[in-house]
């Protein structure tokens, strides 16, 4: 093994409280307008093939590896485990002069992907950035793939990405700081700017639209069909993300003055639509989790969610543990309301000019 390293005794750490002990090592890039920090740091290992691990390199030991590397607090715990497996392997070591790494857990997600690390790329962009990215192995191979469209949009071909896999010797590492999706409302100058170059990006389209976003896999209305009756009254069209480009689907979202969906990945489109318009948000009753808090603050969304009515008697008998049941909503469909459903919108509409 070319590095020494213990996972029992490997630290956690921020860029920002290593610097201090190591203030030779690097420097904060801090940008006051969107009040955050980027951070170059030289000489690091970046490891995992599906979760990202940066650690210094300090006398060929690791001791340490950075938080900033994930988007959550609970990722954190699996660091020390990622890189002790992909230094088992004894791998050959690629040195490169700059890279930053981009392939956190939930990166294939489209919402993780647009608030948690696209809102880092353009971040850095913004300062002159011309580097290259790690990012996710299949995302690069695959030109359709989310991730490659929406770089692309931005001008970031596969000639700046690197796939994640091989152990990388960065010389000089950016690594922009943490952001969580979930506490984007704490930083409105932040959401305001991802709007505004993903605007840049594709334009506007005119006049005004109603969309139903249906969901493909999990998570899908299971009456479905009773739902869209309700929604026909009212002139919205059904759209599938599945069926349109990233530019299309942002496209698409950028004249709509109500939108209906799922809870879920989808709900990344909303930061597109008209401030002021309408949202209608479906939950299931064990997995309730509100995601576009710095959407409906920044547009003034006039936000509903709904959640499935709770059935007392599907609670299974047989001694299943409550944990294990609720956490059966994050997979599970979705029986939709009709009656709260038709009653959202009809006083959104009698209040908006929008109404048919």
């Amino acid at each position: 093994m070319p590095y020494a390293f213990s996972p029992d005794d490997c630290q956690i750490a921020s860029v920002a409280e290593y610097l201090r002990h190591f203030p030779t090592r690097g420097k904060a890039i801090q940008l006051s307008h969107l009040r955050y920090d980027i951070y170059g740091i030289s000489d690091c290992l970046c490891l995992g093939a599906t979760t990202q691990a940066v650690a210094p390199v300090h006398n060929n030991a690791l001791p340490l590896a950075f938080s900033d590397a994930v988007s959550h607090m609970a990722n954190e715990m699996r660091l020390p485990t990622v890189i002790d497996e992909a230094l088992a392997q004894d791998p050959k070591v690629q040195d490169i002069d700059e890279a930053v790494p981009l392939y956190p857990p939930g990166i294939h997600n489209f919402w993780h992907f647009t608030f948690e690390n696209l809102s880092k790329v353009l971040a850095l962009e913004s300062i002159g950035y011309t580097g290259r990215y790690i990012v996710p192995a299949a995302a690069l191979a695959d030109p359709g793939s989310d991730l490659r469209q929406s770089l692309t949009l931005f001008g970031i071909g596969p000639d700046r990405l690197l796939p994640a896999g091989p152990v990388y010797r960065i010389q000089r590492l950016m690594l922009p700081g943490r952001i969580n999706g979930l506490n984007l409302a704490n930083n409105m100058p932040f959401a305001v700017f991802l709007r505004k170059k993903r605007l840049e990006a594709v334009g506007s389209e005119p006049g005004s639209r109603r969309v139903y976003i249906r969901r493909i896999g999990r998570r899908k209305i299971v009456n479905e069909d009773e739902l869209l009756a309700i929604l026909r009254d009212y002139d919205f069209e059904t759209v599938i993300p599945e069926e349109l480009t990233v530019a299309e689907e942002w496209r698409a979202m950028t004249n709509v003055a109500c939108s209906v969906m799922a809870h879920g990945a989808n709900t990344a489109l909303t930061l597109l639509q008209k401030p002021g318009s309408g949202f209608m948000e479906f939950f299931s009753n064990s997995y309730i989790n509100y995601t576009s808090m710095h959407v409906v603050r920044l547009l003034r969304l006039r936000y509903m969610p709904l959640v499935e009515e709770m059935e007392l008697s599907s609670y299974p008998g047989d001694r299943t543990p409550l944990e294990d049941f609720l956490t059966q909503g994050f997979y599970a469909d979705i029986h939709v309301s009709t009656l709260q459903a038709r009653i959202f919108l009809e006083n959104f509409f009698t209040h908006t000019k929008e109404h048919p």
